[in-house]
């Protein structure tokens, strides 16, 4: 599965694509105003918060905590549904790699790992059962609404059928 996101911020108006597997999947246009910066930090709380809307009636699902006193400036806002749901995003690219280390006993740079260094499953039971049913949306401020409309659709798809395929 591979995202793409591209970016282009004019002189009178910002816009961003996401595509998935060569698929478009989200684009946005916002006027661009003389600070680009702030265009930028704009869409990505725009774009927050509509996925917090989306999702904050459903159940099943842990939105992303935010610690007082702080202002969150999401690329990838994360999201928490049903443990059964299983992962996505890089969290499952770095449990893999950390896995054929440890089968092969080298870095992916193919350093040799002593034997003091360690990676099994259940070693680490907090990181591991924090990102049980862990996914993210992306919130780049190229990030079009439909594109991420598409993306809330499809994790609500996923809930409700593993709901379905539970009863």
């Amino acid at each position: 599965m591979a995202w793409f996101m591209g970016i282009d911020i004019g002189a009178g108006t910002s816009k961003g694509v996401i595509t998935k597997d060569g698929k478009l999947l989200a684009y946005h246009l916002l006027p661009s105003g003389v600070n680009y910066r702030a265009v930028a930090q704009k869409l990505r709380k725009e774009l927050v918060a509509k996925i917090e809307k989306e999702l904050q009636d459903v159940p099943e699902v842990r939105l992303a905590h935010v610690y007082p006193n702080t202002k969150p400036n999401y690329w990838l806002y994360p999201v928490w549904g049903p443990p059964s749901l299983g992962s996505q995003g890089e969290i499952n690219y770095i449990e893999a790699e950390y896995q054929r280390m440890q089968k092969l006993r080298r870095t992916s740079v193919g350093v040799p790992l002593p034997d003091y260094v360690q990676y099994v499953p259940g070693s680490c039971p907090k990181a591991e059962e924090s990102t049980r049913g862990a996914s993210g949306f992306f919130v780049h401020h190229s990030v079009e609404d439909e594109e991420l409309d598409r993306a809330i659709a499809g994790f609500k798809k996923r809930i409700s059928t593993l709901k379905s395929e539970q009863t």
